[in-house]
């Protein structure tokens, strides 16, 4: 039986399965339901800096796996995990969030047990309010509640840094965490802003979403 310490997260159709100490297995699914809204995927994992295993699908039907969608082993022994993933949406489908980034990086070693453990990642949500096309009135002042799911909720936060850009990313600003909350300027009519959290836990693992375009002024 393998062993494994497992966890899984889903995003549309994507999935990413890691057990350190057996197997690695990343997959796009290629399910109609969210096909028609990306134009291309790729997910990345290393193992102390050396690459294992990545994909890439888009939806014209390539899809490259660097074992052809076979798993792959990781090792027992502990060591520093990074896992990426890049979507690019179409944008005659869905103008805001024109591309979405993240990455977990954490440390994994073989549990000495065959129950599956959750892995040490976290996400984060911005409570932003928009109407039904993502946009917002523009150039007013607005604060963004900014929720951490996963391994550095509650207490098991050790530090979180949220920046905006209102350039797709070129440039970046530190927006201030107070009370859950970051305070914003909505973009000029027709403009987007993005966001970047940075996330840490108690024990040092880290976490990155970066959302391109997140939303626009009208």
């Amino acid at each position: 039986m393998t062993q494994t310490w497992s966890g899984q997260w889903t995003k549309g159709n994507e999935e990413y399965d890691v057990l350190a100490g057996g197997e690695v297995n990343l997959s796009t699914g290629q399910g109609a339901q969210w096909a028609p809204s990306f134009e291309q995927y790729s997910g990345k994992v290393d193992s102390d800096g050396s690459p294992i295993a990545d994909t890439t699908y888009t939806p014209d039907g390539y899809d490259r796996f660097t074992t052809d969608g076979a798993p792959f082993k990781v090792p027992a022994r502990k060591a520093s995990y990074r896992l990426t993933a890049s979507v690019h949406r179409n944008t005659k489908a869905a103008t805001a969030s024109s591309r979405i980034d993240v990455s977990w990086t954490f440390h994994s070693t073989k549990p000495p047990t065959d129950a599956p453990v959750q892995l040490p990642v976290s996400t984060v949500h911005f409570g932003t309010k928009t109407d039904l096309t993502s946009r917002v009135p523009a150039a007013r002042t607005a604060t963004l509640p900014v929720t951490v799911e996963g391994a550095a909720h509650g207490h098991h936060l050790k530090s979180l840094t949220v920046y905006v850009s209102y350039d797709h990313g070129h440039t970046w600003k530190r927006a201030e965490v107070r009370n859950g909350k970051v305070t914003v300027v909505n973009p000029a009519k027709g403009k987007a802003i993005s966001l970047w959290a940075r996330v840490t836990d108690a024990k040092g693992d880290s976490s990155r979403v970066t959302i391109y375009d997140a939303y626009f002024g009208k």
